[in-house]
């Protein structure tokens, strides 16, 4: 599959929970950030509350009802992602400021 693929949606015929059409989309995610998918996913869901994702070992099905723009989607997913990530690598550096400064 070339990288770009699985930036294209692909329309098929299933309806959403409403009766709507969705856009059924395949976004790979990188190995170096799965495993802040879950979290990034829970976040997500407040700005497209209608979205379906289906978490799979190395990609995400995800259905769009066809107002919702993937790109959009994608973008707003991999900030998630990535805020995600930050947060927990900065774990340990805000508990050693929070001990220095508080002293707890």
């Amino acid at each position: 599959m070339h990288p770009d693929d699985s930036r294209k949606p692909i329309q098929v015929n299933e309806p959403s929970k409403n009766g709507n059409a969705l856009s059924k989309c395949r976004l790979d995610i990188p190995v170096e950030l799965r495993s802040f998918l879950n979290s990034a996913i829970a976040r997500i869901g407040y700005l497209f509350p209608t979205a379906l994702i289906d978490a799979r070992d190395e990609y995400l099905e995800i259905g769009l009802p066809e107002h919702l723009d993937f790109d959009d989607f994608r973008q707003q997913l991999f900030y998630a992602i990535y805020r995600e990530k930050i947060r927990e690598e900065g774990k340990d550096s805000r508990q050693a400021l929070n001990a220095a400064v508080f002293g707890q």
